[in-house]
């Protein structure tokens, strides 16, 4: 399942992100994978033992873990510390899979997500691009806004042509492991949300939040 969250952060929220990333030390991201991606990585990004990263990141993921549309979509068991990005002109990212574990196999990619951190207007080029069966599909999103996708989906990053992308990007684990459970468990969600709100259906609603409830529990953590 695909999903764009609007104002994940706010622009007031973008502005301090972006005024401490542009303080920060970038290195090679290339420098940070092994086999396959390294030849397919031309990015930077802000060092991880650094202050500022070490400062930026806990404050997003905690922007990202307690956003609504992503707990009651994904069921994220685990987030990833971000990566924070940028591609300048001439860099980008080529066809690549993201990683199916991190951490030495203790945690399961279900969902990665960027954030983008710079409007669209700021830089050519640079759309992420999801190539699933063949066919493209290009996201480039306003800052503050955050795109989740599966991690299972082919995708690059095309080149920037002019001025600067900067992103954050994670990937995390789902309590639902089967992708299609956790779509009907998002689409349940859904329905419940609406039916919240009419008092007139209120025995409807229950007998949905039973269900609900009865298959979460036969798919957590499977």
């Amino acid at each position: 399942m695909q999903l764009i969250v609007r104002k994940l952060l706010s622009k007031e929220e973008v502005s301090q992100v972006r005024s401490r990333m542009d303080a920060a030390p970038f290195i090679e991201g290339a420098s940070r994978v092994a086999g396959a991606a390294a030849s397919v990585k031309n990015n930077q990004q802000i060092r991880e033992d650094s202050d500022i990263y070490k400062e930026l990141v806990p404050y997003l993921m905690r922007k990202i873990a307690g956003n609504s549309q992503v707990t009651n979509n994904f069921f994220p068991k685990t987030i990833l510390p971000l990566l924070l990005s940028r591609y300048e002109v001439g860099r980008f990212y080529g066809p690549h899979m993201d990683a199916p574990f991190f951490r030495n196999g203790d945690l399961r990619a279900d969902v990665s997500m960027t954030l983008f951190l710079s409007e669209p207007e700021e830089y050519g080029g640079g759309e992420l691009t999801l190539m699933p069966g063949g066919e493209e599909v290009m996201i480039k999103l306003a800052a503050g806004d955050a795109f989740f996708y599966p991690t299972t989906v082919l995708h690059r990053v095309a080149e920037v042509t002019s001025g600067a992308r900067v992103v954050a990007v994670t990937w995390m684990e789902s309590f639902i492991r089967n992708p299609q459970y956790r779509e009907i468990a998002a689409q349940l969600n859904r329905v419940q949300g609406a039916l919240a709100i009419r008092p007139d259906l209120s025995e409807e609603a229950d007998i949905l939040r039973a269900a609900s409830s009865n298959l979460l529990r036969d798919w957590w953590g499977r």
